[in-house]
């Protein structure tokens, strides 16, 4: 009988070769086993792609939906807080002020200064941005929605110049607001910002800019206390404080209102949200249904593996320990 014999390179060669391929198969089973779906999709689905095809689009526009819906919560988040913050601002300087007729000159000096310092403020909130955007601007949310709240009370003071009367330059401080406004402060788009897409049919729009009236108002009644500063009369100094905390006062129910609307907003930004959840989770359990393997069969597999490698490794280390002697006796 002939016999065909193995160099002990060729033997050496087939046996790593054994090695590597047990070494794949037992990496593959592992991963499958790990993921509880398969590594060979082609085979798996024989060849037909459609309906994981549907699935993979559907994830990849539930992706996107998901990822706009982060940007819109995160979005309103901060509008929320900036306004939150507005509101804080001028309530506290309503309260302020309205005790102004009773202070002592120094007092509502102090009250001046610090309305102007919380002009500052309000303008530095409502300029406020988010992931680089503007919140109050519109659409030109690559640039401030106001401008330098220092330049806007000087290009307010040269309006007052020669008004001697409190209603005279109240009068002013408004028709600087209703007019100069939109030129000098204002320094937004006009357009509202783009909306945020959150399904097939559903788009979250945030039309809210620094513009608005009710934020008009804090700013206005603040700058009329912060122009107060500069005021000499006692009793007229008195007057703008207590006519600046009035107003504030007032204007409570607006900022009120519009922080109310955006709380609706952000309602239906988180039901949007779970709905995109669900719609995500219902779609991974189809992509798993489709693409899943029998866990047993597949551990089976492995074990088998296993033991193949064993066995190689054992008989690679029996022929490691043969000699010429062993062979001849």
């Amino acid at each position: 009988m002939t016999t065909v014999s193995l160099g002990d390179m060729a033997q050496s060669w087939m046996l790593r070769r054994q090695n590597v391929t047990l070494k794949d198969q037992m990496s593959i089973l592992t991963d499958e086993l790990s993921k509880g779906t398969t590594s060979d999709v082609a085979a798996h689905l024989s060849g037909d792609y459609g309906y994981l095809s549907d699935i993979e689009r559907n994830l990849r526009t539930v992706g996107g939906f998901e990822t706009s819906a982060s940007e819109a919560k995160g979005f309103t988040a901060a509008m929320q807080s900036a306004l939150e913050n507005v509101q804080s601002v001028s309530s506290r300087l309503s309260s302020d002020f309205l005790a102004a007729d009773n202070s002592v000159a120094a007092a509502r000096s102090a009250m001046a200064q610090n309305a102007e310092q919380n002009f500052a403020v309000v303008v530095s909130t409502l300029n406020t941005t988010f992931a680089g955007r503007s919140l109050f601007s519109g659409r030109a949310t690559d640039g401030p929605a106001l401008a330098d709240a220092e330049m806007m009370l000087s290009s307010i003071r040269d309006r007052i110049a020669g008004e001697a009367t409190q209603s005279g330059i109240v009068a002013a401080i408004d028709d600087w607001f209703a007019t100069d406004f939109h030129s000098t402060g204002y320094q937004g788009s006009l357009d509202p910002l783009s909306g945020f897409r959150l399904g097939e049919r559903e788009t979250v729009n945030l039309d809210l800019r620094a513009d608005n009236e009710a934020l008009k108002s804090v700013l206005k009644n603040v700058a009329v206390a912060a122009i107060a500063g500069g005021i000499s009369d006692p009793s007229l100094q008195a007057g703008l404080l207590q006519y600046a905390g009035l107003e504030l006062l007032g204007a409570q129910d607006g900022v009120t209102e519009i922080r109310s609307d955006l709380g609706y907003v952000e309602e239906r930004i988180e039901e949007m949200s779970t709905r995109l959840a669900v719609e995500r989770t219902s779609l991974d359990y189809a992509r798993n249904e489709l693409l899943g393997i029998d866990g047993f069969e597949t551990a089976t597999k492995l074990e088998n593996v296993q033991h193949q490698l064993e066995t190689l490794y054992a008989v690679t280390v029996r022929l490691s320990n043969l000699s010429l002697v062993d062979f001849m006796t």
